[in-house]
């Protein structure tokens, strides 16, 4: 297959990755299918029994056993104790006690004929038909995270950190997931901050979400776990929350996203910090998605030094050519996790194909750098790295996943396989270098 690099950066490829590519790197976004027995707990549709804690720090260290027993370097409790990936963080909030409707999609709002029939009566975060409304939480007061929110933050953070510990895995190879404020802000209502008019006041909605969630995010990185930001918000937020306004106006909302978070983040170490970025993970057309080259700049302008990124399903594996078109301005700080396995489908990717995506990620990464140089600007002071992700979650709610959990960790395995051939494929093409150089 012809190389698309153009020759400036294939001869700087070895220079900028190879030896920075010697060991691949492996993980996910988050969430995997929860047990079955523990889903109606996990709803609220059951009390839990008395001995509930002890039993999820042994479901959490047999998750992350198993993550470890295919091969993954970088782990988390795959979200075991959470009803979803916004409820529990918003839930550690005073001021939601509104309630509105949840926001459509724009994709599924066209399709009605699969729509109707996928989703009638599934409610999650999402009003997935125009049959089946799905309710939210709406901001009713002022917005503070709360002391006993942050009890039960640490609560979940210590079960994390212990079973860790005794499976004797480093805090520096585990993640701890948390909404970024304007994925909040999309997913839930606002009738509190208002401008003087009694128009919403989204931007001070989105602001006091920053502040009273800097506390979380604070409160992971100190614990010596990797922070992880859920950011739907500048992917998806545009065909749902954001539907009605033009793409000028969405960039304008995602921009002060990432500025929010920024803030929230000042005071933390970037380079410990991922963030991802998706379109939805529910199965749909997905053709009302807005383009990765209409959002680069402004995901690259996040502070997350590591950056994952949907780019394994059919309306965005193409999207890999972006980070390397000129006037996407990648900084040589960035680490890239692109999704190499689609959480929608039980296909499972072959390793070779799951190589090929991680190999035009690297050859994209170095033609961005080919371009600064064109330009005049220094090399980067840090090679540019790649690590091996999904899509999304596996388990965006409980009881909610589109693939079975056996399936989830074939194509795991299938990732990991993957990467090392592709570690072999650089190594030999290094190998093959230095001999010509002789």
């Amino acid at each position: 297959e012809p190389s698309l690099l153009t020759p400036f950066a294939q001869i700087s490829r070895f220079v900028l990755v190879a030896s920075a590519m010697a060991k691949i790197l492996t993980t996910t976004v988050g969430s995997l299918p929860r047990p079955e027995w523990m889903v109606p707990f996990l709803r609220g549709e059951q009390v839990p029994p008395p001995d509930w804690e002890e039993k999820l720090l042994e479901e959490t260290k047999k998750v992350m056993k198993e993550q470890l027993d295919v091969g993954l370097d970088v782990i988390n409790d795959g979200e075991l104790a959470r009803q979803d990936y916004v409820t529990t963080a918003r839930k550690r909030l005073s001021g939601f006690d509104g309630e509105t409707v949840a926001p459509s999609a724009g994709d599924l709002d066209e399709a009605t004929e699969y729509s109707d029939a996928k989703f009638k009566n599934r409610k999650g975060l999402l009003t997935l038909t125009k049959n089946t409304e799905v309710k939210a939480a709406a901001c009713s007061g002022p917005i503070a995270f709360t002391e006993e929110g942050l009890q039960d933050l640490k609560k979940e953070i210590d079960r994390v950190v212990k079973a860790a510990k005794e499976l004797d895995v480093p805090l520096e190879r585990v993640f701890f997931s948390s909404p970024s404020p304007g994925t909040l802000a999309t997913f839930f209502g606002n009738v509190y901050y208002k401008h003087e008019d009694g128009t919403e006041d989204y931007n001070a909605f989105v602001q006091a979400i920053g502040q009273a969630m800097a506390a979380e995010y604070k409160a992971i990185q100190d614990a010596g776990l990797v922070l992880q930001l859920d950011c739907p918000d500048l992917g998806m937020g545009r065909h749902t929350k954001h539907k009605e306004k033009t793409l000028e106006q969405f960039q304008a909302v995602a921009k002060w996203h990432v500025k929010v978070m920024n803030d929230s983040l000042a005071s933390l170490d970037a380079s410990n910090i991922r963030m991802h970025v998706c379109w939805g993970n529910y199965p749909g057309p997905h053709d009302h998605d807005v383009p990765l080259k209409d959002i680069a700049n402004i995901v690259l302008g996040a502070a997350p030094e590591l950056v994952s990124v949907e780019a394994c399903n059919p309306g965005h594996a193409h999207e890999h050519y972006v980070w390397g078109t000129p006037g996407i301005n990648v900084p040589g700080r960035k680490t890239f996790l692109p999704g190499v396995l689609d959480t929608t489908t039980s296909h499972v990717e072959h390793p070779e194909k799951v190589k090929q995506s991680l190999r035009q990620y690297v050859d994209a990464l170095l033609q961005a750098d080919a371009n600064q140089r064109a330009q005049g600007a220094e090399p980067a002071a840090k090679r540019r790295r790649v690590m091996a992700c999904t899509d999304c979650g596996f388990g965006t709610a409980a009881g909610a996943s589109n693939v079975c959990r056996d399936i989830v960790f074939k194509k795991l395995r299938s990732m990991v396989k993957g990467a090392r051939m592709l570690e072999q494929e650089l190594e030999a093409e290094e190998s093959a270098e230095r001999v010509q150089g002789a």
